[in-house]
């Protein structure tokens, strides 16, 4: 159990206000949501909304959306998590909880990130800092881990490890383990991908690619250790990723096949079409050529598909060497080329995001 939770349960048990208790409740279930325990938050979910509808209970009635979509964004990653957050946002504006109102619009800010919207990122986080007059560790922390995250995926790595290591910091100041344990993931997720792109760009990174695995083993046993019930199919894509880019067929092929399926279900459906051309690549290595073959062909319609132009340009990319092994030239050179194009699409794309990122930093300060 966390510090954070302990705390929260202390003031549970020596709150005299009934109202102001279930408020407590209400953000002790949404720790235990960021923290895996998806059932018991849904419990108490299902408790807390009728206690809402009572007389003098408003508060109450703005904390329940706000657990409501911590519940929909640990269990698949859904886009309606956002709807949640904004009438948690909207009703703590109407009640004066501007500690809720800047807590909801942070992790809008968060929504808005994973869908690419990084105008409504900006808006929201800048929005969640100005209102965050007590510098609250949570509001803090969780506005600090977007601006981390969207500074790595804009290849801003020496910024985003300052801000991880910020996020870190307050985690460890207010006991939150959750908020720990989604930072190791955030930053090994997003190595994971940048080497995953060399990779299939053919780029060598096994000594960082050695290092990124240690460090998803240790986001597994945390996980392991907090009983984290959620997002279950990500620890092992991540590694099958990483045994992809250190050529570790057989141990890839084994955490494809059992992740992929899981993984097309709880939010990462968009890289389907990438980790399962990792999957035909790690099987040419293996002899099975003409299965190999057969999935590349099957599945080259679907990589324009994916929202992510770095995805795309390493699906193309690996495309293009999987067809040249297999004697398809024309194919090969095709793929190449939309490789190039997307990758140049991701380079303009971290340009634009550094550019919404320097405005977060003239209001916010960095």
């Amino acid at each position: 159990m966390s510090r954070l939770i302990d705390s929260l349960d202390a003031a549970i048990a020596a709150c005299q206000d009934p109202a102001q208790a279930d408020c407590l409740r209400a953000e002790r279930a949404a720790a235990q949501a960021r923290s895996g325990h998806l059932a018991e938050a849904r419990f108490m979910l299902k408790g807390l909304r009728v206690q809402a509808q009572r007389r003098g209970r408003s508060a109450l009635a703005a904390w329940v959306p706000f657990l409501a979509g911590m519940i929909e964004h640990f269990e698949a990653l859904s886009p309606q998590a956002i709807d949640h957050f904004g009438e948690a946002q909207q009703r703590a504006a109407d009640v004066g909880l501007p500690r809720l109102q800047a807590l909801a619009l942070a992790w809008m800010s968060l929504c808005h990130f994973n869908a690419r919207r990084f105008g409504g990122m900006v808006d929201t986080m800048v929005a969640a800092g100005q209102l965050d007059a007590g510098r609250d560790l949570g509001v803090q922390a969780r506005l600090c881990l977007v601006r981390a995250d969207a500074s790595r995926l804009a290849g801003l790595h020496a910024r985003a490890q300052q801000l991880y290591l910020r996020v870190r910091h307050s985690a460890m100041s207010q006991g939150d383990t959750a908020m720990l344990s989604a930072m190791a993931h955030n930053r090994n997720s997003g190595q994971v991908d940048r080497l995953g792109l060399l990779d299939a760009l053919g780029g060598r990174t096994e000594d960082e690619a050695r290092l990124a695995l240690l460090e998803a083993d240790s986001c597994s046993q945390l996980d392991l250790g907090m009983g984290n019930e959620g997002l279950v199919a990500m620890p092992p894509v991540m590694k099958a990723r990483l045994y992809t880019v250190l050529q570790r067929w057989a141990e890839a092929v084994s955490l494809y096949d059992a992740a992929l399926d899981e993984a097309a279900h709880t939010g990462m459906a968009s890289l389907v079409p990438h980790m399962a051309l990792n999957r035909a690549w790690c099987r040419w290595h293996l002899g099975d050529r003409q299965r190999a073959e057969q999935e590349a062909r099957a599945l080259a319609p679907l990589v324009d598909q994916q929202p992510d132009a770095d995805d795309r340009a390493a699906g193309h990319a690996r495309l293009a060497a999987l067809l040249a092994r297999c004697g398809d030239s024309a194919a090969s050179a095709r793929h190449q080329a939309l490789a190039q194009a997307a990758l140049d699409e991701f380079q303009a794309f971290q340009a634009t995001l550094a550019a919404h990122l320097a405005r977060v930093d003239a209001e916010l300060g960095s």
